[in-house]
């Protein structure tokens, strides 16, 4: 996925793979792009001493303009390195999963994240600046094996600087792999910057919420979502410093439930609303269907119902195609809220992963699937 890696907001970096299906690359490399004309500015191979990294397959990026470092991440293999973002020259590389007991399971795109403030207003994006709690760090949702019955599972804080942990949190005891839970991924952020995690849950039991000090890893809150449930995005709540909005879907019987709960701050993340839930059905025998509703952001005022959340509800019966494709705006406190259906001004192929994001500011909506850009503006939405 693209990201944005200097100051000045003008270079893009993306990765660039040649590889046969899901086998490890036989060439890997970080492209630095200027984003207004397009022109690359550098494009290099992770190296670790005079040797070229090899076996990498899915590489997050996640960029530190303070310390002009540009950090690359394989959540499957478990490498972890730092590039300088001004050459793209390797600064160090390490493997976390025999290092920390670290290994990303998760979609890519959820197994990195940087601790930052939360999304605010009508940007529509994190804050540019990165936390004083967690300045430099890098943040990976783990999942590791520890002999042949046990599973840890664990969130780590990585150094972008020197590749040295800075802290570790187990998160096993609380979620432990008999109860199928199977690996860590982070959600959002709280008002305080601290980092919210699911834990995930292979078996449909509903998945693990855990509020963690960005700063040295300790548990501010967890719960257990309700039976069937998985955690898709959270954000701060409106009014309260460490109370969350959080996005939650369950697939069954090819029906796709999406819902947004309030969740109270406290050790307990005790629920404290709820939005109205709706149910899309899909196709029977769809075994390979995918079902989400994704959480970005709040606006800071919406008629009639003032302060709203972002949702994206989206499903694929078939891998690649949409069946349910929505953005809706939720209101504070749960309130039924406007929606706008995107099955058909999206293609129909638009393949559903790490490259599809949405944003939005105080104009309109935007939605990137790939190599597909499309806005639209407020007025579009209906009740």
């Amino acid at each position: 996925m693209p990201t944005v890696h200097s100051d000045n907001s003008t270079a893009i970096a993306a990765t660039a793979y040649c590889r046969s299906g899901n086998n490890p690359a036989s060439a890997f490399l970080v492209v630095s792009l200027d984003a207004i004309s397009g022109s690359v500015q550098w494009a290099e191979q992770l190296r670790d001493g005079t040797s070229v990294v090899s076996g990498l397959r899915d590489v997050v990026l996640l960029p530190f303009p303070a310390q002009g470092l540009l950090a690359a991440y394989d959540p499957i293999g478990g490498t972890a390195a730092a590039l300088h973002a001004s050459d793209g020259k390797t600064l160090w590389v390490t493997d976390v999963k025999s290092r920390f007991n670290c290994q990303g399971t998760m979609l890519p795109a959820r197994s990195a994240a940087l601790p930052q403030p939360p999304l605010r207003g009508a940007s529509g994006a994190a804050a540019a600046a990165v936390s004083a709690a967690g300045q430099g760090n890098m943040l990976l949702g783990c999942a590791a094996t520890s002999g042949p019955d046990t599973l840890w599972i664990a969130v780590a804080a990585v150094n972008a600087s020197s590749g040295n942990l800075v802290w570790r949190t187990d998160l096993s005891t609380h979620f432990p792999s008999d109860a199928g839970f199977a690996g860590a991924a982070l959600a959002g952020y709280t008002q305080f910057g601290n980092v919210v995690v699911e834990v995930y849950n292979q078996q449909s039991r509903g998945d693990g919420v855990v509020v963690l000090n960005a700063l040295n890893g300790d548990v501010e809150g967890m719960r257990t979502l309700p039976a069937g449930f998985q955690l898709h995005g959270a954000v701060p709540q409106w009014g309260s410093l460490g109370a969350l909005a959080v996005s939650m879907n369950s697939f069954s019987n090819e029906v796709c439930a999406n819902q947004v709960f309030g969740l109270d701050e406290g050790r307990d993340l005790l629920t404290a609303w709820t939005s109205i839930m709706t149910n899309d059905s899909l196709p029977a025998k769809s075994q390979e269907a995918s079902c989400g509703g994704h959480l970005f952001g709040r606006l800071d005022a919406w008629q009639p119902w003032g302060r709203a959340y972002v949702q994206w509800d989206s499903a694929s019966a078939i891998p690649g195609n949409f069946s349910v494709n929505r953005v809706r705006i939720v209101g504070e406190q749960g309130n039924q809220a406007a929606q706008l259906d995107l099955g058909s001004m999206t293609p129909p192929s638009a393949q559903l992963g790490s490259n599809t994001m949405v944003g939005f500011n105080r104009d309109a909506v935007v939605l990137t699937i790939g190599t597909n850009f499309t806005s639209w503006p407020w007025s579009s939405f209906h009740a």
